[in-house]
Order: structure tokens, then sequence, then C-alpha cells
């Protein structure tokens, strides 16, 4: 994989881009890679993610106009227009736009975006994982699509001389883990296909201390020092 970042200039506007889930799929991979073996870099990502995670909980929820659906069909029928240069050509300039649009309380047009785009890609969803004393312990990006889910550790954790094991718990069903952890720097877990439906805004995240190569039984064995509800951005 080229480990090179478009706007690697700017990488804090990158790690906003990021947050707000205006990049294309390959860039979001590039970052997330980076993110699981670069700590400081990851902890930005972490702090955009909650600072964008109490913003969007607070917009209100909308209904788009029946001409929505109108413009986008016509929009999706017109003829292609022959390519032009200058700032139009220019794709940072237009994923903030996008992201104007969201400040705007547009970010129902992107949902709609991806929901026309063939293969639709489901919706980002993340979470924040929390220690007993409502500090935050981990911030969790979950991309469906990818099947993968990238855990940054946003405080230090106490081992306790074992190892910390993601899992999740969806409605009336058991614990179901995700993987390993490093508490040190991100981790980029790979979510098995059998757990992806899961994966959903009714379910909850959970961080156990487990012996050494995880828990023997399939099940939490040691104390469950963080956990989380998910939600979709």
């Amino acid at each position: 994989m080229n480990d090179e970042l478009p706007g690697d200039d700017d990488p804090d506007l990158l790690i906003a881009e990021y947050a707000l889930g205006v990049l294309e799929e390959a860039e979001r991979r590039v970052v997330e890679a980076r993110a699981a073996n670069d700590p400081q870099f990851a902890a930005k990502i972490a702090a955009w993610q909650q600072h964008f995670s109490g913003w969007l909980e607070a917009m209100p929820a909308q209904v788009p106009p029946a001409q929505v659906w109108s413009a986008i069909e016509r929009e999706l029928s017109a003829p292609p227009q022959p390519a032009r240069r200058g700032l139009w050509n220019n794709p940072r300039p237009l994923r903030w736009m996008v992201a104007a649009s969201l400040a705007a309380s547009v970010l129902l047009a992107i949902g709609l975006a991806w929901t026309l785009s063939p293969p639709a890609p489901q919706p980002p969803l993340t979470a924040t994982l929390q220690l007993d004393d409502g500090q935050s312990a981990f911030t969790v990006s979950i991309d469906r699509s990818a099947e993968h889910a990238l855990f940054i550790p946003t405080a230090e954790l106490d081992l306790q001389g074992r190892v910390a094991q993601a899992w999740v718990i969806a409605p009336g069903q058991a614990p179901r883990s995700l993987g390993l952890l490093r508490p040190d720097q991100g981790s980029l877990l790979k979510i098995p296909r059998e757990l992806l439906a899961t994966l959903t805004p009714a379910a909850v995240l959970a961080v156990s201390l487990e012996p050494d190569g995880g828990s023997p039984t399939g099940q939490p064995t040691g104390p469950v020092v963080a956990k989380g509800n998910i939600f979709a951005l």
C-alpha cells in the first residue's frame, strides 16, 4: 500500500477531513494505517473525533424536502461536462465545501450521496470507551465497508500484567471478541464478517483485561475496564 498521505503538508487538515468522513476510501485506509503505527497522529485523530462527535450529536434530525430527490435525479441523468481548470478540479477545496455544508446542516445530503453510490458504503460508526471514572480510554472508528475497526488509546491504561481485549455486545447477545489491543498505540482490528451485523448504534463496545493471548473461554474473564455505546456519524 502507498503510505504517502495526500495533503501531508497539512496533516491537521487531513485529520479533520478524516474525522468528518469526507475522504475517499483509499485515503481513509492510508490515514488509518498511519494512525495504527504513529501514536501522536492517532491522538490527533482522537481529539478531532471527540470534537466533532459532540457537535454532530447536538444536530437536530432533518427531513429532506421532496425536491431534493428530483434534483439528484436530474444531476445523475445530465450529460458529463467537460473538465475545467482551477478550483473545481482541486479535490481539497471541494471536500471542504462538503464540510461547510455539514456545518450548515446538510449532513443528510452526504448520506444520500452515499446511498446512491454503487456499491453503497455504510455510514461510519464511532465510539468513545470510558473508564469507571468517566475518563476516555479509547476512541474507536468503525468502517464496516472495509471490515475493520481502529482503536486509538486516549489515556494510559493499567493492564495489571494482562492484555487488553476488545468486545462487541449486541442487544440480547453475549459478548463477541474483536481482538487484542495495544495500549500504547492504535490497533487496527479486522472485523470477522459474522460480526459485522452486530456493529450497530444499538451495540456496546467494551475492553476487558485477559491472560496473555486473550480470553481462554471466548467470553470476558477479567475486569471490564472501559466501555461505550456505538453511534453513527
